[in-house]
């Protein structure tokens, strides 16, 4: 069973194998893991101790000083922005 299996069986409330095992690492321990030769050069922890999560960040955090945001709609209490910075 994949992990992407895995994770949706049990989100699902469904049997799996095992658990669904996930990990956040600091700096610091992949340097230790790397320097003591756990890991080889240039594999992933998640590959390396079979973690069925990866920790991903999907957002463009770029600053635009420049950015002006166009306005969707507005009424007397609300009004809607497309924020055209947050888009790739």
């Amino acid at each position: 069973m994949t992990g992407k299996e895995r994770i949706t069986r049990i989100l699902k409330h469904q049997d799996a194998d095992r658990i669904g095992l996930f990990e956040h690492f600091g700096p610091d321990t992949y340097a230790e893991y790397y320097g003591q030769g756990h890991i080889k050069e240039g594999q992933e922890f998640g590959d390396a101790f079979g973690l069925d999560i990866s920790l991903y960040w999907p957002f463009n955090l770029t600053l635009d000083l420049d950015h002006e945001p166009e306005i969707i709609s507005e009424d007397l209490n609300t009004q809607t922005t497309n924020n055209k910075s947050m888009q790739n």
